[in-house]
C-alpha cells in the first residue's frame, strides 16, 4: 500500500468532471481517495471502490442549485472550503503525504513515487503545489494540485491561510485560493516548492500537450497530471481532459466517458491528422513549385 492518500472536493454540482477526475486516480495511483462532499445528490453516480472513502462535509453557507465557474462570487466560497478539506484528511489518513486534486485534473500516470521521493530528499520542505507562473519577479501557484506532510506544521499553513482568506475575502469578495497560497510561498519560501510545468501542467498550457509534435523525435515529456483551468464550462473541461486521456493511452470507457463523447474525440483526432497530412502535402508540393520556378529564372 502506498504511503499516500490523494483528496478531492466535490461541492460545486459539477458533472461529469468528478468520475473522470475520481476513474483517473483509481487506475494510475495506489493510493485511497478521500472524497468530501456536502450535498448527497452530487455523490449517487461516482464511483463505489474499496479504496474510496465519501465524507460529508458540514457546510451549509452554499446554496447554489448548479455548477459555479470563475465568473460566480459562490467559485469564491467554495474553494475557501479547502482549507477544511485539508484538516479533515489529515485527521482520518494514516499516511505520512497527502496530495489533494480539483476535480478538474485528470492523472495521467502515477505520480507517487515521484512525490514520496521529493519529500524524503528535502526533509524540510512541507508542500509542494502547481506552478502557473509566467514571469520570474511574480510567482503565481496554483492549487489544482496541492501535496503536503501529514505532520502538524502543515496544518499550521492551512490554519494560517484559512485565516488569512477569510480576513482577505472580507475586503476582496472575489479573492481566491491561489491568490492565498501564492502571498504564503513569498512570505515564506522555505517551506513551499513548486512542481515542474512540464510535467504538471496548468490549462495555460494546452496547446503544448493537446498537439502532436511537427518534428521527428522531439516530444513533451509525458505529464503526471493535467489540470484544465483556464477552461470555462463543464462540458468543454471533460472533452479537453479526455482528448488528453486518449492521447496518453487511457481507455475513455475506464475513465467513465460515454460513448458519444469519445466518438466525437476519437473523429476529431482523425480530422485532425488528415489535416496534418494534407496540409504537409500542400506544403510540399509548393516547395516543389518554387524550386521549379526559381531554376526557371536561373535559365533564362
Amino acid at each position: 500500500m502506498t504511503d499516500l492518500t490523494i483528496g478531492f472536493l466535490l461541492v460545486n454540482k459539477i458533472k461529469h468532471l468528478p468520475r473522470i477526475a475520481i476513474n483517473s486516480a483509481l487506475l494510475n495511483s495506489n493510493a485511497n481517495l478521500v472524497i468530501g462532499y456536502i450535498n448527497e445528490l452530487d455523490i449517487r453516480e461516482l464511483p463505489i471502490h474499496r479504496r474510496i472513502s465519501y465524507v460529508q462535509l458540514n457546510e451549509s453557507r452554499l446554496p447554489s442549485q448548479g455548477y459555479s465557474s470563475y465568473e460566480d462570487q459562490e467559485f469564491f466560497e467554495i474553494v475557501k472550503l479547502k482549507w477544511k478539506l485539508f484538516s479533515i484528511l489529515q485527521e482520518i489518513s494514516t499516511t505520512n503525504l497527502i496530495c489533494y486534486l480539483d476535480l478538474d485534473v485528470i492523472l495521467l500516470k502515477n505520480f507517487e513515487e515521484s512525490i514520496s521521493n521529493f519529500f524524503i530528499k528535502n526533509p524540510t520542505k512541507l508542500v509542494l503545489v502547481q506552478d502557473d507562473s509566467v514571469r520570474p519577479d511574480i510567482p503565481q501557484l496554483c492549487m489544482g494540485m496541492f501535496a503536503f506532510r501529514n505532520i502538524s506544521s502543515a496544518e499550521e499553513i492551512f490554519a494560517t491561510c484559512s485565516k488569512i482568506h477569510i480576513d482577505k475575502s472580507k475586503a476582496e469578495k472575489r479573492i481566491g485560493d491561489d491568490e492565498i497560497i501564492t502571498q504564503f510561498y513569498v512570505d515564506n519560501p522555505n517551506q513551499i516548492s513548486l512542481l515542474p510545468q512540464s510535467t504538471f501542467p496548468t490549462g495555460r498550457l494546452i496547446n503544448t500537450f493537446i498537439h502532436n509534435s511537427n518534428f521527428v523525435g522531439i516530444s513533451t515529456a509525458p505529464p503526471y497530471i493535467f489540470h484544465a483551468n483556464y477552461l470555462v464550462g463543464t462540458r468543454k473541461k471533460s472533452l479537453v481532459l479526455a482528448r488528453i486521456a486518449i492521447k496518453s493511452g487511457l481507455k475513455p470507457k475506464d475513465l467513465g466517458i460515454g460513448f458519444r463523447d469519445s466518438q466525437i474525440i476519437r473523429v476529431d483526432f482523425i480530422m485532425r491528422s488528415v489535416y496534418r497530412k494534407l496540409a504537409t502535402f500542400l506544403d510540399s508540393r509548393n516547395l516543389r513549385a518554387k524550386k521549379a520556378r526559381r531554376q526557371i529564372s536561373i535559365i533564362s
